[in-house]
């Protein structure tokens, strides 16, 4: 979705990020309810500048629950303080 908003700046499209996490060993994650409903668990400092992709919400979700690491160079995530975080 993001190389469709732009594709500049992420230089594959989805069929090449498939295969390369394919040839590189990573199992697809499947979504299940467990990980929508720990979406509300997410919490933010109210001070703190709005995170308004729900998708990366999601994805920490899943990190969250499957006691998986979440590395990210998004500037907003670590504000969750979730212990699966990773800054990059």
């Amino acid at each position: 979705m993001k190389h469709a908003r732009r594709p500049g700046s992420i230089p594959f499209d989805e069929a090449d990020f498939s295969e390369a996490c394919r040839e590189a060993g990573f199992v697809p994650l499947g979504l299940s309810d467990k990980h929508i409903l720990a979406v509300r668990t997410l919490t933010r400092p109210n001070a703190l500048r709005e995170h308004n992709d729900p998708f990366d919400r999601l994805l920490l979700a899943q990190a969250k629950v499957e006691n998986l690491l979440f590395l990210t160079h998004d500037a907003l995530i670590p504000d969750y303080e979730e212990k699966c975080v990773i800054p990059v």
